[in-house]
């Protein structure tokens, strides 16, 4: 459960399914943040492709990397 609260939309399923035990409970928070970030890079990457697209894609690359720095703690 606590890898699905790191890929984005699934956040939901361990929400849903284990949201007491604080060791999921813990991961949903962060993938939550994560997935908040994600979102709102995109929304800003498509508002303000031609001037500030090369520093929002380094930053949508961070976001990645956080993710999987996340699943590998939970593995």
């Amino acid at each position: 459960m606590g890898v699905l609260a790191y890929l984005g939309p699934l956040v939901l399923i361990p929400f849903v399914m284990s949201k007491e035990d604080p060791f999921v409970k813990f991961h949903i928070k962060q993938g939550v943040v994560l997935a908040v970030i994600g979102i709102a890079l995109w929304v800003l990457s498509r508002m303000f492709f031609y001037s500030f697209g090369p520093l929002l894609d380094i930053l949508q690359l961070g976001v990645l990397i956080l993710s999987i720095i996340g699943i590998i703690n939970v593995v």
